[in-house]
């Protein structure tokens, strides 16, 4: 069963995330950010996502100097210093630092495109393979 949002018209899985999306766009929700104006359901979750524009860096790695502006950003990439891979693809063995690596990289085995060019509607199973052929449009 869908749900449709009486302000905005767009349909969601589920009535929670329907009265979420109705109480942001009416204003009665968590404030939008400043830049962008994404919206987050914690303040805490809005002032990290605000360090991803201010490129403020709170986390830096000792092993490589890689920096990051969310802990759990940093905390993956940490696991990747102690070889901790611990989602593994059952079809080809191939091993993951995160669940949602593992979750991207099953799409190539199922030939699911998900991730679709709004230029030329090229679909790819991979959002970085659509973050690259973007480049394509702007050469």
């Amino acid at each position: 069963m869908s749900h449709v949002s009486d302000v905005c018209k767009k349909t969601f899985k589920s009535a929670l995330n329907l009265k979420r999306q109705n109480t942001t766009q009416t204003g009665e929700g968590p404030p939008r950010g400043e830049i962008c104006e994404k919206c987050f359901v914690q303040k805490s979750d809005l002032n990290v996502h605000y360090r991803s524009h201010t490129k403020e860096i709170a986390y830096s790695c000792e092993v490589c100097g890689k920096t990051f502006t969310s802990k759990s950003n940093f905390i993956t990439h940490e696991k990747c210093h102690r070889n901790e891979r611990n989602y593994v693809c059952e079809i080809c063995k191939k091993a993951f630092i995160a669940k949602h690596h593992l979750d991207a990289h099953l799409l190539i085995h199922t030939q699911e495109k998900l991730h679709v060019s709004v230029i030329c509607n090229k679909a790819f199973s991979q959002k970085s393979h659509l973050t690259d052929h973007y480049r394509v449009h702007t050469k």
